[in-house]
């Protein structure tokens, strides 16, 4: 059972060298204070009891105090001891044997003998080696320990101080934790060595790494015209300072993408004007390059109706003459053009005739949504032919009659937004939930509702997954919540109901009995989460519960065997034959640290692993037809550690496993299906499928 944390339980990533205070003790005299009063007190007692003392030079060795240093009951008496010693060999002693963790941290900062460090950064535990290093300066200690030490989280300080970039690529190449691989990549400096982390890596995280380390304007380039990654294309581009480079990339560069962020970026009118006036560049290139025009260049462009729409209509956003705006919005030939002016005009008068007149719908929404005569919003929403000019107009309008009368739209968008609209009339809203034929219209009322009874009747027989959901959400009643539950005919919608369920009682009954693998895992996680495994009865079922939340998950996967079982069903070969499921996992790892109870040494400690997944779902020509990324819990700042996780070098191991979305990656699969392949699919033996299908039948 996971048990609630005690006092010293919450670890933390450092230490403090005092103890936390006693609120019902006075407060302690300052700590120099006490190190003088027991330096004296142990002199009085050391002089009754032995002979006495020689008199010391500043130099001499000081036996006293290196007893005192290791062997202490008390740690300021222990830390004013090693004030006192000046023998590297005893310092290096007392970082090998004091009880007190930050005696010997003391100790160690007060070492300066390179040949002592090393000694404790080689030969010393996990705390020992993480202290001595960080005052090691040897160049070839800290490659050796970034290479090879056990700890990730020493071998991740340690390549954050180096500057060999020999060094740092072997790291990149062959360390298995994906921070320290990260680290290295940020220390690198030279373009021949991050641009092929940039270009090739197959981690999306060091490829923006190394884009963001390069400070190269021509490596910025050619990552810009190279990368097939969005994100590293982006950021070449941003960190391109040199105007010529830029000017060269908006020009030059054949990719569309990195051609439009060079010139949101560049400040040359010529480059701006050439591109917005060249034919043979891309529509979204040239329209990137007119939205940046100077005045009388985007008139200029404005003023030949031979130029392509979608350049025009961006190329009004250059537009500062206001007469010219009313002049585009009531005349350009170019409904785009017209669309794009109304945007940017404020006058009701001019607005309300466009409303009218205008013989685009969308030029007609554009004027509606600018518009605040209720009157007028109200002949819009009841009479335009547009059913976007209508659903505009009825976004801006507020009489609660006008809008129980759009509710006969035959437009469901349009009665959607006067659902959302209305005020607080639950009879109009319950109607229209049981009875719209738009599930759009039926979910936004369900949204509305309040009446327990009624969501749950809509929860259990709606047809539209999305209208479940949201009656779902919107049903806070505990013994309606449990019963569905229980007996729920939907088991995706049960699984998101474990967590509304606040009743742990409840919850462990059901984990003991639920048939349903999904469920019964969503409700174990929630048991654990809320710290109730005690709510269960049977002691074999908390210990599995435990052991499912905090190891990792065993081998073979049953997350991925589930979603093998779904694509190798029948329905699935006959339409797209043998897939391939491949997935890409890697550790996240967060530590933390806390004091033994009466100040032992080592420190224990705690390590979190949070999984992070990649699958990909391949056809057998290799096309790639899903892909989903998902990653475990983050740990908080303080984190409980159960005694009974498994303990590994002083450290408690806890996983945090990351889910597969195994309907979801069905889903992305099954969209291109036309109505009549998906309810084939939807008789399908297995759950998964037929929730999918299910799903894009009726959203």
């Amino acid at each position: 059972m996971k048990d609630a944390p005690r006092k010293g339980d919450l670890l933390r990533s450092s230490s403090s060298r005092s103890a936390s205070p006693d609120p019902l003790r006075p407060a302690a005299p300052p700590a120099g204070l006490r190190r003088a009063a027991a330096v004296i007190l142990w002199a009085l007692v050391l002089s009754c009891t032995t002979a006495p003392l020689p008199v010391k030079t500043e130099t001499a060795p000081d036996p006293g105090a290196l007893r005192l240093a290791i062997a202490a009951p008390d740690i300021h008496l222990a830390l004013a001891a090693v004030d006192r010693l000046k023998d590297p060999a005893d310092l290096e002693r007392v970082a090998w044997e004091s009880r007190w963790k930050d005696v010997r941290v003391e100790a160690i900062d007060h070492l300066d003998d390179p040949e002592a460090l090393a000694r404790l950064a080689r030969k010393g535990d996990w705390f020992l080696r993480q202290k001595a290093l960080a005052r090691v300066t040897d160049p070839l200690l800290l490659a050796e320990t970034a290479r090879s030490d056990e700890e990730p989280f020493i071998r991740q300080e340690t390549a954050g101080r180096l500057s060999n970039e020999t060094v740092l690529l072997e790291i990149i190449q062959t360390d298995p934790d994906p921070e320290v691989r990260e680290t290295a990549v940020r220390r690198l400096t030279l373009p021949q060595s991050l641009i092929p982390i940039a270009l090739d890596d197959p981690d999306p995280d060091l490829r923006l790494a190394a884009a963001t380390a390069l400070d190269d304007a021509e490596g910025l380039a050619r990552l810009a015209r190279e990368t097939r990654d969005p994100a590293v294309r982006k950021r070449a581009v941003m960190g391109i300072r040199d105007p010529g480079t830029l000017a060269r990339l908006a020009l030059l560069e054949t990719a569309p993408d990195a051609r439009i962020l060079a010139l949101g970026r560049t400040e040359d009118g010529e480059v701006l004007r050439r591109t917005a006036f060249d034919p043979s560049a891309p529509l979204p290139v040239r329209a990137a390059a007119a939205a940046r025009l100077s005045g009388v260049d985007a008139l200029r462009l404005l003023d030949d109706p031979s130029q392509p729409a979608e350049v025009r209509r961006a190329a009004v956003a250059a537009v500062r003459d206001p007469d010219l705006l009313y002049r585009l919005a009531d005349g350009d030939p170019a409904p785009e053009v017209r669309r794009a002016a109304t945007s940017r005009v404020e006058d009701q008068a001019f607005l309300a005739r466009v409303a009218r007149e205008d013989g685009d719908g969308g030029t007609r929404a554009r004027a509606a949504s600018r518009l605040s005569n209720q009157v007028l919003l109200e002949e819009i929403a009841r009479r335009d032919p547009s059913p976007e000019a209508r659903k505009e107009a009825v976004v801006r309008l507020t009489d609660p009659n006008a809008l129980n009368w759009i509710l006969l739209d035959p437009d469901g968008e349009v009665r959607a937004e006067a659902v959302r609209s209305l005020p607080g009339t639950p009879a109009i809203f319950a109607r229209t939930a049981q009875e719209d034929p738009s599930a759009l219209v039926r979910k936004y009322a369900v949204s509305r509702l309040l009446d327990p009874p009624l969501l749950d009747r809509i929860l259990r027989d709606d047809p539209s997954t999305g209208v479940r959901e949201t009656a779902l959400r919107r049903l806070s009643d505990p013994a309606l919540l449990a019963a569905y539950l229980e007996n729920g005919p939907d088991w995706r919608l049960r699984t998101e109901a474990v967590s509304m369920v606040r009743d742990p009682v409840v919850l462990a009954r059901r984990a003991a009995t639920e048939p349903d693998e999904d469920v019964r895992e969503a409700l174990w996680r929630r048991l654990y989460e809320m710290d109730r495994l005690d709510a269960i009865e049977d002691e074999g079922l908390r210990d599995r519960v435990r052991r499912f939340n905090q190891e990792a998950v065993p081998l073979p996967d049953p997350r991925v065997a589930r979603l093998k079982a779904a694509l190798s069903q029948p329905v699935m070969m006959q339409r797209f034959g043998p897939l391939e499921v491949r997935v890409d996992r890697e550790m996240m790892e967060r530590r933390y640290v806390r004091e033994r109870e009466g100040g032992g040494y080592p420190p224990l400690r705690g390590r979190v692993l949070v999984e992070r997944l990649t699958v990909q779902v391949l056809a057998g020509d290799g096309r790639l037809l899903a892909e989903r990324f998902s990653r475990g819990n983050k740990p908080g700042k303080g984190q409980a550690f159960d005694d009974r996780l498994p303990l590994v070098n002083e450290a408690w191991i806890k996983h945090n496993n990351a889910a597969i979305d195994t309907v979801g990656i069905c889903g992305e699969i099954l969209k291109p299906l036309v109505p009549e392949d998906l309810r084939t699919v939807t008789a399908s033996e297995n759950k998964y499928l037929r929730a999918a299908a299910q799903a894009l039948l009726n959203p």
